[in-house]
């Protein structure tokens, strides 16, 4: 039979003082330590720690169509950048493509067989066809490919559960160990690289952001607009605080440990100090106008 583990006990406040006292008149530990246990209630016990209770997550409020401060935002960040240091700003140079007609992205919801999600549909028809935006940027609205975009997107719990036949799923509740295959609602507009993708849902929780790879899909409470300023504050915090810096005079070391402070903290000690360095050399080539003018050096023209 098992035997209840006892419940876990501390020494009281005033049984510590006495300890401490014993010791400070030159009594062995192990002899105080006799004597404090052998005081009734020299003992408490120690409540379990309480696990807080997750946080739900918000329903899904809707899209949003507000670009006023992410185009302002984007003219700071390309003021700042201008040796293109940014992942991905060397293919966008934070350039967008002339607006889209109505008509053209009528034609397109047409081929796509579903209405576009009204942030992605303004951003087209009001900030640009594309162009400058995370990574390699937005892709240009004749770009779009739909994932089965007139069936509704399931939610993340629904392809967890698709995927749970197969394989465990991960601890994170917003993510799912699931091929892309099986997603729907969806139309991709953005590539990061490595097999990584971005895309947007117009059928079901109408404008969420929801990013994918070959193996893994992972839902977001974003909208595009959302996603799309907080890339812009974040590169800008990181400039600016190497700016600053850099015009106090800081050294190499204290850029490094300020730029650590902004990056994300689950990351180990050692790859947030490589990052946080790869970063601060990154922002210093960015706000050199010499270096900029090298980067840039027989790059040719640039398309608009």
């Amino acid at each position: 039979m098992n035997e209840e583990a006892a419940p876990a006990r501390r020494l009281t406040r005033a049984a510590q003082r006495k300890l401490n006292e014993l010791i400070a008149q030159g009594v062995p530990l192990a002899s105080a330590m006799m004597q404090v246990r052998a005081e009734p209630g020299a003992f408490e016990p120690i409540a379990p720690a309480e696990t807080p209770a997750p946080i739900p997550r918000p329903a899904w409020s809707g899209d949003r169509t507000d670009w006023e401060r992410a185009v302002e935002k984007l003219q700071i960040l390309r003021e700042l950048d201008r040796g293109y240091t940014t992942f991905g700003a060397r293919t966008h140079r934070y350039l967008l493509r002339p607006t889209a007609t109505t008509r053209q992205l009528a034609a397109i919801e047409k081929k796509l067989g579903a209405k576009l999600p009204p942030g992605l549909h303004a951003f087209y028809l009001d900030v640009g066809d594309g162009g400058a935006g995370p990574d390699f940027g937005l892709f240009a609205a004749a770009e779009l490919k739909g994932r089965r975009p007139a069936t509704a997107y399931p939610g993340i719990e629904a392809l967890r559960a698709l995927g749970v036949r197969t394989e465990a799923q991960p601890p994170e509740p917003t993510s799912a160990n699931l091929s892309p295959s099986r997603l729907t609602g969806i139309v991709t507009l953005l590539f990061s690289g490595c097999s990584l993708y971005s895309g947007v849902v117009c059928t079901g929780d109408v404008g969420r952001i929801v990013h994918w790879d070959d193996d893994r899909i992972v839902e977001t409470d974003d909208t595009l607009v959302a996603w799309y300023e907080r890339w812009l504050d974040d590169e800008i915090a990181q400039f600016r605080l190497v700016e600053r810096l850099r015009d106090e005079g800081a050294t190499s070391d204290a850029l490094v440990s300020a730029m650590k402070r902004l990056l994300p903290p689950g990351m180990s000690p050692a790859a947030k100090s490589s990052r946080a360095r790869e970063l601060v050399d990154a922002k210093l080539r960015g706000l050199s106008p010499e270096e900029a003018d090298e980067a840039t050096a027989g790059d040719g023209e640039v398309q608009r």
